[in-house]
């Protein structure tokens, strides 16, 4: 950018006003195309919402809305792209709910990492559970539930400290809400320095990504409306 300042600079001042006046169309063309891409991701977020108020199953419905479009779960996370089997690792033993009437997995369990080539600097564990029982109550996580994420994190971070560069390991559990032991302890879990562990509920993770989308969009239109001008 600085060296293509410099080669219009260095030109005649009808060639110098006519570059000018381009880049500024280039603007105003990538703010709104920024503005179509948060409007974008609202609707997104409003599918989510839907999803978990209607209770919709952790697996599949969830699980891919997530694994499409993880910066849901935490908009600072659209670089994490590369979706690692947790499961498949030593030392975790992810027995997920079943559905009493059907059968289906309810709960899932999932890591997310920078994909390749970039440097698997940090991997985030993350375990979703739905948002309400098939009859409309609010599912809530109890106390056994936080201790085996716990465990399920430390043991990532276990697998990883084997690397030459161990990347930094954290945790997110999200549940609509969590019985009173859990509670309790997800907050005491939540001091410790590592592994950092987080445990969230469904409107907040919603509310800080839906928040945040918002005040993007409002800086996008201000942009746009400045190159307008």
């Amino acid at each position: 950018m600085r060296d293509l300042m410099d080669r219009i600079a260095d030109e005649d001042d009808p060639v110098q006003d006519r570059m000018w006046s381009l880049v500024a169309e280039f603007g105003l063309i990538d703010a709104r195309r920024l503005k179509s891409v948060i409007e974008a991701r609202l609707k997104t977020i409003a599918r989510l919402t839907e999803a978990i108020v209607t209770g919709a199953k952790e697996v599949p419905d969830i699980h891919n809305l997530v694994r499409e479009d993880t910066w849901l779960l935490d908009p600072r996370w659209h670089l994490l792209g590369h979706e690692i089997d947790v499961m498949a690792l030593p030392g975790v033993n992810f027995a997920p709910e079943s559905d009493e009437e059907t059968g289906n997995q309810l709960d899932f369990l999932f890591a997310l990492a920078p994909t390749s080539p970039a440097p698997k600097d940090q991997v985030v564990v993350v375990e979703i559970k739905r948002g309400s029982h098939s009859t409309g109550r609010v599912r809530k996580a109890d106390l056994p539930e936080v201790n085996k994420f716990h465990q399920y994190v430390l043991a990532v971070q276990q697998h990883y400290e084997k690397s030459t560069k161990a990347p930094v390991v954290r945790g997110l559990m999200i549940a609509q809400d969590y019985t009173a032991g859990a509670d309790g302890m997800r907050k005491n879990l939540e001091q410790i320095i590592s592994p950092k562990l987080e445990f969230k509920t469904w409107d907040r993770v919603l509310d800080e990504t839906h928040r945040m989308h918002l005040g993007w969009l409002e800086v996008s239109e201000q942009r746009a409306k400045r190159r307008e001008s």
